[in-house]
């Protein structure tokens, strides 16, 4: 069976290099005789749950793929991470010469593959933090007997502002797993938490999983975007037509936004991920 269209082509000018590579790769083992699907791969690297990986990736190409993530799409495509990272131009040795049997055992025998670290999968959402909860709080339960895709974004900040960070949510940092609560809600996604100013109900490096779809109200712990991009986690005190307040734990504050001053209105935290 042969495939007429390179999975390559059209990759926009910014797609990540890991992404390209791994599109590249794939062409050329369908160019040596055979023919392996994205599905294909993508099961291979992460197991029924994660067959949508790449293909995913192609619709979102300036993904910033993890390393874990790599390391078993390298397995299945039979190359080095170091080749899909951009560091070799050899698909068979990594930057220092090495043949890819040589290079990290564990990028060949990843005992969870796909897995990036232990707060990125439905499977480990039991060590989530209910929104607007202290940490050490009951749990929100995983999946049960659910294969969940491997295509929630998760986006993280950049330069810091005058009240918060400014974000691109135009790319992607990486996929993880979907919690059982965002199956079916393609707007959904997961923010990294960036400073002190949630503590002590989530600390730097923890997740935000937000849902645009539900309504924030009074009590809610939100994202709030500003028009000239700037992104706070906080909690929502007061909303009207006209003015929203919120709170900032730490130090303790309150600030007020003029709502045509906001990109959009808030977006409820559905919970928080210990990292």
């Amino acid at each position: 069976m042969s495939r007429d269209k390179p999975f390559a082509d059209n990759l926009p000018a910014d797609t990540h290099i890991t992404v390209r590579r791994i599109f590249e790769r794939l062409d050329s083992i369908n160019r040596a005789g055979g023919f392996r699907s994205m599905r294909a791969i993508s099961v291979e690297a992460f197991g029924e749950a994660g067959q949508d990986y790449l293909r995913t990736l192609k619709r979102r190409p300036t993904t910033k793929v993890a390393l874990d993530y790599l390391k078993p799409i390298a397995k299945a495509m039979d190359c080095s991470v170091a080749f899909l990272q951009g560091e070799t131009d050899d698909p068979a040795r990594g930057p220092g010469g090495d043949l890819v049997s040589n290079l990290d055992p564990e990028s060949k025998n990843s005992p969870t593959p796909g897995i990036a670290s232990k707060s990125h999968t439905s499977s480990d959402v039991d060590t989530a933090i209910q929104s607007g909860k202290a940490p050490g709080t009951q749990a929100i339960p995983p999946a049960s007997g659910v294969s969940a895709p491997f295509d929630l974004p998760v986006y993280g900040y950049g330069k810091a502002g005058a009240e918060g960070f400014f974000l691109d949510f135009a790319t992607v940092q990486r996929l993880d797993q979907r919690p059982s609560y965002f199956l079916g809600n393609g707007e959904a996604y997961r923010l990294v938490i960036h400073g002190e100013s949630l503590e002590p109900v989530a600390r730097h490096g923890d997740y935000a999983d937000v849902d645009p779809t539900r309504p924030a109200r009074s009590g809610d712990d939100v994202v709030v975007q500003t028009e000239d991009g700037q992104v706070l986690i906080k909690r929502l005190k007061k909303q009207s037509d006209s003015e929203i307040s919120v709170e900032q734990f730490n130090p303790p504050k309150t600030l007020k936004f003029k709502t045509a001053k906001l990109k959009q209105p808030p977006h409820f935290i559905r919970a928080f991920i210990r990292a």
